[in-house]
């Protein structure tokens, strides 16, 4: 019988993911910003010490950006896990934008489509910041709404404290008139 309990206790577990905390979604802030120290060797000079990941759209057919765009792409797909939809689908909307990223040095070069990707890159890039803002947002709200009232009280804890009451009441004295 505890074997049939413990196994279902960990099917419980496995279907239930926990929603985005604000420590995740700075973890996944922290991801996809461009760092000089993260990033490959061969870096252009001018490139300063945080930049926003516009500068992958600029030089994504350098192998130093494309490089960079797959280790965040890593970084963020090892954030995905234990996770809700939630917190899943804005870490996916970044990894279309780096997957993009890394597949633009293998295209055939066209005339006219550097204009038609970057603008592709850039449309990606915005959804994906939009989806980060609003989950900061959702999270944000969660964490006023769970400070502003406690949650309420399980069946158990009820059960729990009404015992308990009765157990104190059987074993208060009587208070005599």
């Amino acid at each position: 019988m505890e074997w049939e309990l413990w196994l279902a206790g960990l099917r419980h577990r496995q279907d239930r993911f926990a929603p985005a905390d604000p420590e995740a979604v700075r973890a996944l802030r922290d991801a996809v910003t461009l760092r000089r120290g993260d990033l490959p060797d061969a870096l252009p000079a001018d490139l300063p010490d945080s930049a926003p990941l516009e500068v992958l759209i600029a030089h994504r057919h350098s192998p130093w950006a494309i490089e960079a765009a797959r280790r965040m792409a890593g970084d963020c797909d090892r954030l995905r896990f234990g996770y809700d939809a939630e917190m899943r689908t804005v870490i996916t909307a970044f990894q279309v934008f780096l997957q993009s990223i890394q597949r633009s040095a293998l295209g055939p070069r066209r005339f006219g489509a550097g204009w038609w990707e970057t603008r592709q890159l850039q449309h990606q890039l915005y959804e994906a910041r939009r989806a980060l803002a609003a989950l900061e947002v959702r999270v944000a709200a969660r964490q006023s709404d769970a400070t502003a009232s406690p949650a309420p009280a399980s069946s158990s804890d009820l059960e729990r404290r009404a015992w308990l009451e009765i157990f104190h009441d059987l074993a208060a004295p009587a208070a005599s008139p």
